[in-house]
């Protein structure tokens, strides 16, 4: 008997090739290219202890969701800014924590599915990148991390690190990139 013509050995190979061609980024759109910008100049600065100009656009928030998860120490710019410190509260790596825990059992719940027939492999893809925003989004919302200062207390009324306005939470995205 010639297995490899056997339906579920099919979608097997199907959802094999797939995990090996694609990849689940999950995270926040730069969208005016300020987060990459910002990090060009930080490598610069510690490559030559040189100040460096102001990004000149506002932030977007993958700047603002990489600056609240690595933290910034004070400084000023070439132009004369100066910027406070802000500790870092990584977020991520307690993303990638109950990622760690959950994927196994994604796995074991949605594999069958795929196998039996009754979920597409895109499908099972857009089930893992929704499940990886919502373990960014639970990272931020349930993690312990550097209390904020009384000030920012007092600004925003909170005493929640990363929770303010619900814009970083609200807009973890993910996409799912295909080898080409």
């Amino acid at each position: 008997m010639d297995y490899s013509k056997m339906p579920i050995v099919r979608r097997l190979r199907e959802l094999e090739a797939a995990m090996d061609s694609a990849t689940v980024v999950a995270g926040w759109i730069d969208s005016n290219g300020s987060a990459v910008t910002a990090y060009a100049h930080l490598q610069a600065k510690r490559a030559t202890g040189n100040d460096q100009p102001a990004v000149g656009r506002p932030a977007s928030i993958a700047l603002i969701a990489r600056t609240l998860n690595y933290g910034r120490e004070p400084g000023q710019t070439l132009g004369g800014l100066k910027y406070g410190r802000i500790p870092a509260r990584p977020f991520m790596a307690f993303a990638a924590e109950i990622w760690a825990r959950e994927y196994p059992r994604i796995l074991k719940a949605y594999v069958p599915r795929v196998l039996n027939g009754y979920m597409s492999v895109d499908a099972f893809l857009s089930t893992m990148g929704e499940r990886t925003r919502d373990a960014i989004k639970k990272a931020i919302e349930t993690g312990t991390y550097a209390p904020l200062s009384p000030k920012t207390v007092a600004r925003k009324g909170s005493s929640k690190p990363l929770v303010d306005t619900g814009r970083l939470l609200n807009s973890v995205t993910f996409e799912i990139r295909r080898d080409a």
